[in-house]
């Protein structure tokens, strides 16, 4: 039998220590959304339904013209995937490239941000598990935004 985890229980799960600023961003229509900062990288973590999964999310965007500039040439862009590669298949949860317009599904060379979710199904929730991914995640997208901005400025050498 699997237990409601309530909005309450999630605030107190989110260990002030290790994020930078916590704000109640529910809406109507969710059970309750918090945004979190860790790392200088936002994230949501609430609960469209009563009972269902808690969402761990967050969307990285590159700077277009960056993006574009390492696109162009294969090289790059073959380094660019093959290093994104190796954070997102291990990163906890799921990822989907995002186009320019924020549509999802687009493939690699069309790429401008990337999003990241992380549920956590109610029979395996707990503190440990809901901090242990978003910390995942958080690493991962400081990786990424890394990687990025090291390429970049070597692309402009």
């Amino acid at each position: 039998m699997t237990q409601d985890i309530d909005k309450q229980t999630v605030r107190n799960w989110i260990d002030d220590d290790l994020v930078q600023r916590i704000e109640d961003v529910t809406d109507g229509d969710e059970a309750y959304n918090y945004l979190v900062q860790v790392s200088g990288m936002n994230f949501h973590i609430g609960r469209v339904r009563g009972t269902g999964p808690i969402s761990v999310a967050s969307t990285i965007e590159f700077d277009p013209e960056t993006v574009a500039l390492l696109m162009e040439r294969e090289e790059k862009r073959r380094d660019l995937l093959t290093r994104f590669e190796r954070v997102l298949t291990i990163a906890p949860g799921w990822y989907t490239f995002l186009d320019g317009a924020g549509n999802p599904g687009c493939n690699f060379t069309e790429m401008r941000s990337i999003r990241l979710e992380y549920r956590i199904y109610p029979d395996g929730a707990s503190q440990h598990a809901l901090m242990n991914g978003l910390i995942d995640m958080a690493n991962a997208l400081v990786f990424l935004r890394d990687v990025m901005t090291s390429l970049a400025e070597a692309a402009d050498e």
